[in-house]
């Protein structure tokens, strides 16, 4: 039985894409250098970051998490065959495509990587607790912290200034023992 929803964003957290990204002065993504550069060749050569991997695998194996991809990009069919080749199997994906962002944004490219979450986490409810969320912008866990979750900084854990083992070790007190997916 599902009990706990936990999100994860991709760039930068869990996924190495730097080598097709672009950011205005602001900092933010600049979507359509993404867009072109989101290729089935530039897309296979991104690469997963150890850490956060582990992490990722630790709540993909219980059997009593909802495990939810966020992200300020738009996801392709691409991503989605990256993530199988790759065996990461999200339960859900939030993104600027998503339905979950709602009619009243239609220009949902304006929208800054933190306040898209902030809408898409508003609109969507699966239904269970908040468990814990990781991204590696500080504005985007101030989101999860004000919707509920417990947030960490991914840099953290991939720089190894947290040890993954220890965020694996918080989750497993916060969280009830539960059978594990083969």
């Amino acid at each position: 039985m599902r009990n706990w929803f936990n999100l994860f964003d991709l760039d930068d957290t869990i996924i190495n894409s730097k080598h097709r990204s672009k950011f205005h002065a602001d900092g933010s993504l600049d979507i359509p250098h993404w867009e072109e550069n989101s290729t089935f060749k530039n897309i296979h050569q991104d690469h997963l970051i150890f850490n956060m991997i582990n992490v990722l695998n630790y709540f993909l194996k219980r059997t009593d998490c909802w495990n939810v991809a966020i992200t300020s990009r738009e996801l392709t069919d691409l991503d989605y065959i990256f993530f199988k080749t790759h065996n990461i199997m999200f339960d859900d994906t939030l993104h600027r495509g998503s339905s979950h962002l709602g009619t009243e944004y239609v220009n949902r490219y304006k929208l800054a990587d933190y306040e898209l979450k902030d809408v898409l986490l508003t609109n969507y409810d699966p239904g269970y607790g908040k468990g814990f969320a990781f991204d590696d912008k500080q504005c985007n866990l101030d989101v999860f912290h004000k919707h509920g979750f417990v947030a960490y900084n991914a840099n953290h854990i991939n720089y190894n200034e947290i040890e993954y083992t220890d965020v694996i070790s918080s989750a497993s007190d916060r969280l009830p023992n539960t059978p594990w997916k083969n």
